[in-house]
C-alpha cells in the first residue's frame, strides 16, 4: 500500500512538473521589457555603464555577464533573461525539495516544493526577465547547506560561501540577508575561517573587475550608497518618507504575502492527528526569516520580488503545521490548483484605472501580469507604427510613472525610432506632424484634453491608453 502510494505521489510529481514548465515555456518568446530594470539590464548587455543605470548600482555583473554570453546562443535579450530566471528558478525548488525531504520527509516534501512551485509569486518571477529568481535559489541552496553545517556536517562550508559569494554577483540581496544564518551555522560547525577565505575569494573575483569597469571602489562604492539611500528615501519613515508611504509599503508586502502563500492554506483544514514533531530548532527559522522579513518592514519591499527570499522557510512552516496532509498525494494536486487559480484570476477585469487598488497589487504579484504586459506593448507598436507621418514625425509623451511597463525607460529602449518626451514637457518640436499620450488606464488628464481638444482614444486597457491629436503650431 505504501509503494503504491509512492507510486502515485511520484506520478502527480512528474505531471505538475509538465505542467508548470508547460506554463513557463512559452514565455522564452517575450519580447518587450517586463519593467523599469529588466529594460536596465538590455542596456548593460549592449553597454555596461552603472553610472548611467545600465544596470542600476549594484551592477548585477554575473547576471550581465551571463546575458552576454547566453544572448547569442538565443537571439534575444529577453529571451535570454526569462531562461536564467527560469532556470535559477528550477535550480531552486529542487535545492527546496532535498531540503524539505530532509526536514519533513520524503512524501511531506513533495507537498511543500509544490505549495512554493505554484506560489504565484514564484511563478510570477520564474517567467519575467528580472533577477528575483536569484533570491529564492540563493535562499535554497544557502539555507539548505547551512541545515547540513547545522548538523555538524563540516564539508559544506566551503561550498556554503561560495554559492552566496557566487550569487551575490547576480544579485546581493540574497547572499546578504542569508549571511547571519551562514555565519551561524558555520561556526557551530566550525568552519567559520574556510568559509569565509572562500566566500571573499570568489566574490572578489567578480567584484573587483566590476569596480574597475565602473572608474574605481570609491567610485562603486558611492553609487551602491547613492541607490540603497534614494530607494530607503522613498519608503521607510526612518530615512524621512511620509508615514503614509511606509503604511502603504506595508500593506502591500502584506497582499504579496498573502497571493504568495495561497497554495499553503492547507494549514486551515482541520486535522484528526495532533502535528509533527518540529523539523528543526526556532533558531534556525528565525536566522533564516528574520534579516529579509525586517528589512522589507522597515525600511523597503517595492515590488512581489522582494518577498522570495522569505517564501521558503514559511511554505516549510506552513507544510508542518499542516501535516499530516500533506503526506497524502491528493493534497499535492488540491496545492497546485489553489496556486494556479490564484495566480491565473483575471484580477484586471476588476481594476479601476482611475484609483491606485489592491487589486493592482494583487495582478502585480501574479503570473498573469507578464502576458499582459507583453501583449500591451505589442498593440502599442502597432498603434504608434499606424500613426501618420514618418518616424521622425512622431512625438509621444510617456505619462505612465509606474516601474512596470510601458514607462519612458522601458519605450525609449524598444521604440527608439520614434520620438518620446516625458508627461511633463509638452513643447512639441517642429518637425512633430502627430502627437500621442500613453497614459494609464484612466485616460488622458483633463489639462491636457483642455489644450487639445481634438485629441481621441486610440485603444487601451485596465493598464494603459494610447491618445493621439494632431500637433498645434
Amino acid at each position: 500500500m505504501a509503494d503504491r502510494q509512492r507510486g502515485w505521489q511520484i506520478a502527480i510529481a512528474l505531471a505538475l512538473a509538465l505542467l508548470w514548465l508547460a506554463l513557463a515555456l512559452p514565455h522564452i518568446a517575450t519580447r518587450y521589457s517586463y519593467d523599469w530594470d529588466s529594460s536596465q539590464y538590455e542596456r548593460g548587455v549592449a553597454q555596461f555603464d552603472i553610472a548611467r543605470h545600465q544596470p542600476q548600482p549594484p551592477g548585477y555583473p554575473l547576471w550581465i555577464l551571463a546575458l552576454k554570453i547566453l544572448t547569442p546562443l538565443v537571439g534575444r535579450v529577453n529571451a535570454a533573461q526569462v531562461i536564467l530566471a527560469m532556470l535559477f528558478t528550477i535550480a531552486g525548488l529542487i535545492a527546496f525539495f532535498a531540503l524539505a525531504r530532509d526536514t519533513l520527509g520524503p512524501r511531506a516534501a513533495f507537498a511543500a516544493t509544490a505549495m512554493l512551485a505554484f506560489s504565484p509569486v514564484v511563478m510570477l518571477y520564474a517567467i519575467t526577465p528580472e533577477t528575483y529568481s536569484v533570491d529564492l535559489f540563493a535562499t535554497c541552496t544557502i539555507a539548505w547547506c547551512a541545515a547540513r553545517l547545522w548538523r555538524g556536517e563540516t564539508r559544506w562550508a566551503s561550498l556554503a560561501f561560495a554559492l552566496a559569494a557566487i550569487t551575490a554577483g547576480f544579485r546581493q540581496s540574497g547572499a546578504t540577508f542569508l549571511l547571519l544564518l551562514l555565519f551561524v551555522a558555520a561556526w557551530r560547525a566550525r568552519r567559520v575561517t574556510i568559509g569565509l577565505i572562500t566566500g571573499a575569494t570568489c566574490a572578489l573575483a567578480w567584484y573587483i573587475p566590476t569596480a574597475q569597469l565602473t572608474g574605481g571602489f570609491t567610485t562603486l562604492a558611492v553609487l551602491d550608497r547613492t541607490q540603497l539611500m534614494t530607494v530607503l528615501r522613498t519608503t521607510s519613515v526612518f530615512f524621512g518618507a511620509p508615514v503614509s508611504v511606509h503604511v502603504h509599503m506595508l500593506l502591500d508586502a502584506c497582499l504579496f504575502f498573502a497571493l504568495a502563500l495561497i497554495p499553503a492554506a492547507l494549514v486551515l483544514v482541520p486535522r484528526r492527528r495532533p502535528v509533527a514533531p518540529s523539523p528543526a530548532r526556532p533558531l534556525f527559522f528565525l536566522l533564516w526569516l528574520g534579516p529579509n522579513l525586517a528589512f522589507i518592514t522597515l525600511f523597503h519591499c517595492g515590488r512581489p520580488g522582494y518577498i522570495l527570499l522569505s517564501l521558503p522557510p514559511l511554505i516549510l512552516l506552513a507544510a508542518w503545521l499542516a501535516s499530516p496532509l500533506p503526506d497524502r498525494p491528493h493534497w499535492t494536486l488540491a496545492i497546485a490548483a489553489l496556486g494556479l487559480a490564484a495566480g491565473y484570476f483575471p484580477y484586471e477585469r476588476f481594476i479601476n484605472p482611475a484609483v491606485p487598488t489592491a487589486v493592482y497589487q494583487l495582478l502585480k504579484a501574479s503570473p498573469r501580469m507578464p502576458g499582459l504586459l507583453e501583449s500591451s506593448q505589442r498593440q502599442i507598436r502597432t498603434l504608434i507604427d499606424n500613426l501618420p507621418g514618418h518616424p521622425e514625425e512622431k512625438l509621444v509623451f510617456c505619462l505612465l510613472e509606474r516601474t512596470e511597463a510601458p514607462n519612458l525607460r522601458t519605450m525609449t529602449y524598444e521604440y527608439p525610432d520614434v520620438q518620446w518626451a516625458d508627461g511633463d514637457d509638452l513643447r512639441v518640436p517642429p518637425p512633430a506632424r502627430t502627437i500621442a499620450w500613453l497614459c494609464d488606464g484612466a485616460g488622458l488628464p483633463p489639462t491636457i484634453r483642455a489644450r487639445y481638444t481634438q485629441a481621441q482614444r486610440v485603444a487601451g486597457n485596465a493598464l494603459f491608453s494610447l491618445w493621439t491629436a494632431a500637433a498645434q503650431p
